[in-house]
């Protein structure tokens, strides 16, 4: 239905934008009913810097515009999907203008209670997405370190946030009961979206350890600012 009705829509529309790669069945249909209407898409992550199958590696050719949120994406579409270097453009992510900060600056009480957790524990937080295809995200290391420093903190508490596959789930959970670490990390699965700043409020420190996906840490100074 999702399918059917985008396409209903583009036929009557002049730019379609795709938001993701996966979008470019139905994008393909628009272009093939309505010849006139502009296809742009952007262009990040994983999935476009790796081979694609060849009915979606195409949309890379019909699309009049590519959106590349940095440059590395923008080279990796050009050498991987023979994107046209003058329909590439870069625009890099950036924190949303209308944010609405946090009235207050704490640990939530509700997720205290959810997780069974107090505001004397020392958190650390990592928001991702964790699959069986992409071992680069670096939070098993994290695991591993808390046991090594769980002996000097021994009320930190790590909390892996984010949906899990089956398999990478059964992995994590094995590399946890290994290391002694059942008290310790917590898996939330998926957060919904409208939880996520709360979720940011319980962290003693942030940890982004991907090895591919880099936080520019310019782009924090704004929230750092406004939390002084």
């Amino acid at each position: 239905m999702f399918i059917f009705r985008s396409i209903m829509k583009g036929m009557n529309s002049d730019i379609v934008i795709l938001a993701h790669i996966n979008f470019s069945l139905p994008a393909m249909l628009i272009r093939l009913f309505n010849p006139r209407c502009k296809i742009w898409l952007i262009s990040y992550g994983t999935k476009v810097w790796r081979p694609l199958k060849r009915w979606k590696k195409s949309i890379f050719k019909q699309a009049d515009r590519i959106i590349c949120i940095s440059r590395f994406t923008k080279n990796s579409v050009i050498s991987l999907h023979e994107a046209h270097p003058d329909r590439c453009i870069i625009l890099n992510n950036t924190l949303d203008p209308f944010i609405k900060l946090p009235a207050k600056f704490a640990k939530p009480e509700y997720l205290l209670a959810c997780y069974g957790l107090n505001d004397t524990q020392k958190i650390v937080l990592t928001p991702t997405w964790m699959s069986a295809t992409e071992k680069f995200k670096g939070y098993d290391n994290v695991i591993n370190a808390i046991s090594r420093i769980r002996q000097d903190i021994t009320n930190i508490i790590y909390l892996l946030a984010g949906p899990c596959d089956a398999t990478e789930k059964e992995r994590i959970e094995t590399l946890i009961s290994t290391n002694g670490l059942s008290a310790n990390v917590i898996l939330t699965g998926f957060i919904k979206e409208y939880e996520l700043t709360d979720h940011s409020l319980m962290a003693d420190l942030f940890v982004l350890p991907s090895v591919k996906e880099v936080l520019v840490s310019s782009l924090l100074k704004p929230l750092h600012a406004a939390c002084l």
